[in-house]
């Protein structure tokens, strides 16, 4: 096995089946048949225990330490202590120390053989600021399914640098704290995710103790709990969360490149679901050879819930790259991505909102929306949607197509929450906004030239207090009371320009409420802006 690629996951675990040689029948030659029957006896007892004790899952004994022996020394990373030493402080010297922005709660480092992402491990390391007494290691479990998240709960974990203590109170209080973590060191067996972090932490540290956490499986909700239970477990302790997940896996190095790219800038959302749509949305157009988008998957989540409940507002990358940039070692044709991201708190919102688009992007779209139009209604199929070079037009967003015909309008229909690429999302409600409005006929394709189609991206809602802070013009408003609920986009202003007018006619028209819902305390009001095109 390389050192960037990884083992399979076993659909099952089994026992090793242990092969015994045969045993000779124990004889004294001068033995009466009695002796030599008592003695059959005492053995086969004897066999009988040894048996039972090999078949038996291990035990703590008191005053027994559990110690976790080192699974890849010698061959992810250096086996003899001096060079793994020199190995690691090398690949520290020569790594470029960012500044952060703010307190660090989370970091995101790679985990393949130091060949390959040593210095990308090592560009997080040098960057850290602030000296932790434990840090909580989130691991991808490459070995075992583990439905949650699995412990190694006591005794300490080995490399060649010496043992490293594991935080036993830590993990007492993680396993009190939620139902879906659990002990387990035999998930731990075999596994290299956390153990390659340790010489790191072992070079630029003297003491310090750590949480080893594996994950690979679990719902999105259970994903969430975990990291919330992370987050208060650790809120008054002195911890810093490394999430040790690797990118994309073994396509080429030209689709790793842009794969990785977009899943980098869907971290800058700080938004869980953001993430998780995005992946699989890159999943889902079925590139050559990517078997996924991140190995740690379920680590990330947990690790982006947890540092969102500790206050994490700010991503930073410190460094990117894939195994085919390694010389001499690396195949462009079959990579794996790395990188090394910051989660900070610098007490202001520096998270993304929208993905950034250019003209040539705008443009881009919007012929999209054309094309899908006159396929579609020539009866031909959809145009695909491509795997764009540029990220930004991989990402998700909230999207509205509005059409007009000769100024008045003849169709809108979108969605206000992220729920696939911008390409998708706008092939998708082009189609709904020309054959789908309840308020239109359905578009003829030979109104398709005369259509004027408004593609429009809103920013996340914001609620508002009163009216008075809705500012026309600018915002849009949504309203939602008793499960009713509705919207209009920033360019309604231009027909209703009166903002009670404005804010009846959204209750009624689109809401189904009371024309003066909007005043009344139990209605919610949301605002938001838009980039249209």
């Amino acid at each position: 096995m390389k050192q960037h690629e990884k083992p399979a996951v076993p659909t099952e675990s089994r026992r090793d089946m242990l092969a015994f040689p045969d045993v000779p029948t124990l004889i004294w030659e001068r033995s009466t048949k009695s002796v030599t029957l008592h003695l059959r006896k005492r053995f086969a007892s004897a066999l009988g225990m040894f048996l039972l004790f090999l078949t038996c899952p291990p035990v703590s004994l008191p005053g027994l330490a559990q110690e976790r022996a080192p699974a890849v020394a010698g061959a992810f990373y250096p086996g003899e202590p001096e060079e793994l030493r020199r190995s690691v402080q090398t690949l520290l010297d020569k790594a470029t120390e960012q500044a952060l922005p703010g307190k660090p709660l989370a970091m995101l480092v790679p985990h393949a053989g130091y060949v390959y992402s040593g210095e990308t491990a090592a560009c997080a390391y040098k960057s850290l600021r602030g000296d932790w007494d434990t840090y909580l290691i989130l691991g991808s479990g490459h070995r075992y399914p583990v439905e949650g998240a699995a412990l190694y709960a006591k005794g300490s974990f080995r490399t060649p640098l010496g043992n490293v203590p594991v935080n036993e109170v830590l993990c007492q209080k993680l396993l009190a704290e939620c139902s879906h973590i659990l002990d387990s060191p035999r998930a731990h067996e075999g596994e290299h995710s956390i153990e390659v972090q340790l010489p790191f932490l072992q070079v630029q540290k003297r003491e310090f103790s750590i949480v080893p956490m594996v994950m690979n499986l679990g719902a999105p909700e259970t994903l969430q709990r975990i990291g919330q239970a992370i987050a208060r477990s650790i809120r008054d302790e002195n911890v810093l969360i490394l999430i040790s997940s690797d990118l994309s896996h073994y396509p080429t190095q030209e689709i790793a490149q842009v794969v990785d790219q977009t899943t980098l800038r869907s971290l800058e959302f700080l938004d869980p679901a953001y993430f998780r749509i995005t992946s699989r949305g890159m999943m889902a157009r079925r590139l050559p050879g990517l078997s996924c988008t991140s190995c740690g998957e379920a680590a990330v989540l947990s690790g982006l819930y947890a540092s969102l409940e500790l206050g994490a507002d700010q991503t930073v990358l410190l460094r990117y790259l894939n195994s085919g940039d390694v010389p001499q070692v690396g195949d462009p044709s079959r990579v794996v991505g790395y990188a090394s991201m910051a989660f900070v708190h610098t007490g202001t919102n520096g998270r993304r909102m929208l993905p950034k688009l250019g003209d040539s992007e705008k443009v881009i779209l919007h012929q999209l929306a054309v094309n899908t139009l006159l396929e579609r209604m020539g009866g031909r199929p959809l145009p695909s949607s491509p795997v764009f070079k540029n990220p930004e037009l991989n990402l998700a967003a909230p999207v509205f197509v509005t059409l007009k015909k000769e100024g008045k309008l003849r169709g809108c229909i979108g969605t206000v929450s992220p729920q696939q690429p911008l390409p998708e999302a706008v092939q998708l409600y082009a189609l709904k906004a020309a054959l789908e409005d309840v308020r239109f006929p359905p578009v003829q394709r030979d109104e398709v030239p005369q259509l004027d189609i408004e593609i429009s991206i809103l920013s996340p809602f914001q609620r508002v207090l009163n009216a008075e802070e809705i500012q026309p013009k600018m915002h849009g408003v949504a309203v939602s009371r008793g499960g009713e609920s509705g919207l209009f986009l920033p360019q309604v202003w231009e027909n209703i320009p009166e903002k009670e007018r404005f804010l009846s006619e959204l209750c009624s028209q689109k809401a189904h409420l009371p024309a003066d819902a909007w005043k009344q305390p139990d209605t919610a009001l949301f605002v938001f802006t838009v980039e249209k095109f």
